[in-house]
């Protein structure tokens, strides 16, 4: 269940923030990269609403000082594996040439 609010959350936030103009979303290969900061912009908001949304559906299982612990806890996890991830893909990508 975790993995299909995750990944509804992510795609919610893409679209909003398209119609924010901000576009996250690579349409086609031939297309023109979206931009660093509309990528970070789009995971640390999605980062933020996976955690909440998490939380809220394990509210009533735990205790309301564990609930903001777990809040935390996916936030920190979500951006340090998306910050892990970017500098990989920097290094493998733009470091070889």
């Amino acid at each position: 269940m975790s993995a299909l609010t995750a990944g509804t959350v992510t795609w919610l936030v893409f679209e909003g923030l398209r119609w924010l103009d901000v576009d996250a979303f690579y349409r086609h290969e031939t297309d023109e990269p979206p931009s660093f900061h509309a990528l970070l912009l789009a995971g640390l908001i999605a980062a933020a609403a996976n955690a909440f949304l998490l939380a809220s559906l394990v509210e009533g299982q735990v205790g309301g000082s564990q609930v903001i612990e777990l809040i935390a806890a996916y936030i920190t996890g979500d951006i340090t594996g998306m910050l892990a991830t970017v500098a990989l893909a920097h290094y493998l990508f733009l470091g070889r040439r």
